[in-house]
């Protein structure tokens, strides 16, 4: 199975420091432990101009190859006249639609996606392209994931808020095979747009999932922590949403109170903001934290706290807490069904959350025997095995979906009956050529080095028969009988 992903661009300088590549990534990683047939092709910025990336950042995972196709982030969007960016959307560079409209891309088999405002491309320049022949069978397109990590739900979003983000949103659903959010609350919101806008039949199609981000807790050092310390903890930016003031606010009066507490908070900001001067001996930042720097700090917490309007893949508090830390969360609608609905320190409003930290100051002990609920509950929903279940039971179903595409289209088509013949006289596991040859040889007029110039509709009909493809060591592709 080869799998595109297509990550979102944003303003950071490094790649990898994004948490959404680095969700990506170790969806990779987690696939791969539960099977060895999926090839992974990275896009990447075109340019290293305005981000930083390299090969080095993907030499960890296996079968993964990197296609510098994506815009560079940090362009003037005042030059770009895409139709994208009317909700502050990255665009598709010219690499992109280069490598939707060659005949080889319908040798991907999924495309995984943010790109919500330009799903319908995928699909409409593999399909309309000067490459189909009456001669060859019209195949299934690749299968689009359509993945939203927002919809709307953040006060701050306000374009997603409003009517072209609605239907942007709407729109990317219905040329998707699959939509898939991050929490419950947004598949919800995803849900409503989709009765707003379309009718009961087209509803039925329509299949929106929510589902947990990938996490390889694997990588997130676990530490003991002194049993009567109380460092409370934050990971982040300086985002209204995330009550920091509020926060700092709670830790000066338990100091003021006699309680030995600190907030310790690590963020990609550079800047002191206004709220936090004056609380300087109560807190200690660290500006501009990296993701190794974060790794490292997660020893000196002892109490993560998430007191977070809405949040996508919330990854720097759950890796808190797979190191160790006890949670204590603010109930809103995106994390429901991340942490157990009776752990005590899942509070319903500012004064159960002020309590709560309360508690934990004054007997930091019990509190964390307390929260190795939470702590379990965590690492176990987000192990790699869970996970890795998850992701290869998506990309299955895709799959699935599209080689029914495929039979639906050709199944009457010449061609398809000679390679259902020649399935027969396939090896267990064969090459590419052997594939072409055996193929051939069910032909009078086909010759295999002319069938090799379409082995992308070769290889989609050959899928939905029920062939898998694996690679060899040096990266040549195997069919592997049904």
């Amino acid at each position: 199975m080869n799998v595109l992903l297509l990550s979102m661009m944003y303003s950071a300088r490094k790649f990898t420091g994004i948490s959404v590549v680095n969700m990506l990534r170790d969806m990779v990683r987690v696939v791969n432990l539960q099977r060895d047939d999926v090839n992974w092709f990275f896009g990447v910025p075109c340019t290293k101009e305005y981000m930083q990336w390299d090969e080095a950042d993907f030499a960890d995972l296996d079968r993964v190859k990197v296609l510098p196709i994506l815009a560079p982030a940090g362009m003037d969007r005042s030059q770009v006249k895409d139709g994208f960016c009317a909700i502050d959307h990255p665009w598709f560079g010219p690499g992109c639609f280069k490598l939707f409209a060659d005949k080889n891309f319908l040798s991907f088999d999924v495309v995984i996606s943010q790109y919500y405002t330009a799903q319908s491309v995928i699909r409409m320049q593999a399909e309309y392209t000067s490459k189909y022949h009456y001669m060859l069978p019209k195949v299934g397109l690749p299968a689009v994931v359509n993945l939203l990590t927002e919809t709307g739900l953040d006060p701050s979003l306000f374009k997603l808020q409003a009517e072209i983000g609605q239907q942007t949103i709407a729109a990317s659903m219905l040329a998707s095979t699959k939509t898939l959010v991050l929490t419950h609350a947004d598949a919800t919101l995803a849900k409503q747009m989709a009765r707003r806008w379309f009718s009961p039949s087209v509803l039925r199609d329509l299949e929106i999932e929510a589902v947990l981000p990938t996490l390889s807790i694997e990588n997130v050092p676990r530490h003991k922590r002194p049993g009567g310390r109380c460092n409370f903890f934050h990971g982040g930016t300086f985002e209204a949403k995330r009550h920091l003031p509020a926060l700092a606010a709670m830790t000066t009066q338990l100091v003021s109170m006699g309680k030995k507490c600190k907030l310790l908070l690590t963020t990609q900001n550079a800047d002191v903001p206004d709220w936090l001067v004056g609380k300087e001996k109560f807190s200690e930042v660290v500006y501009n934290c990296g993701r190794e720097e974060f790794l490292k700090q997660l020893q000196f917490g002892d109490f993560a706290l998430c007191y977070i309007e809405y949040e996508g893949t919330g990854l720097a508090t759950t890796e808190a807490i797979v190191s160790g830390m006890t949670p204590i969360v603010m109930w809103k609608p995106w994390n429901k069904g991340r942490f157990p609905e009776d752990y005590p320190f899942y509070c319903q409003g500012e004064t159960e959350f002020a309590q709560a930290m309360h508690f934990c100051a004054s007997d930091p002990k019990k509190a964390k025997e307390i929260g190795k609920q939470a702590v379990e509950h965590t690492r176990r929903i987000y192990s790699a095995e869970s996970l890795g279940m998850q992701w290869s039971s998506i990309l299955s179903d895709c799959l699935r979906k599209r080689n029914e595409e495929t039979l639906a289209r050709c199944s009457k088509h010449f061609m398809t009956g000679v390679i259902d013949t020649a399935i027969a006289k396939l090896k267990p596991i064969g090459s590419k050529q052997e594939a072409l040859q055996a193929i051939a040889s069910c032909s009078q007029s086909m010759e295999a080095k002319k069938l090799g110039q379409v082995w992308p509709q070769i290889r989609a009909v050959l899928s939905a028969f029920g062939c898998t493809f694996k690679t060899d060591d040096a990266g040549e592709e195997l069919v592997v009988a049904p």
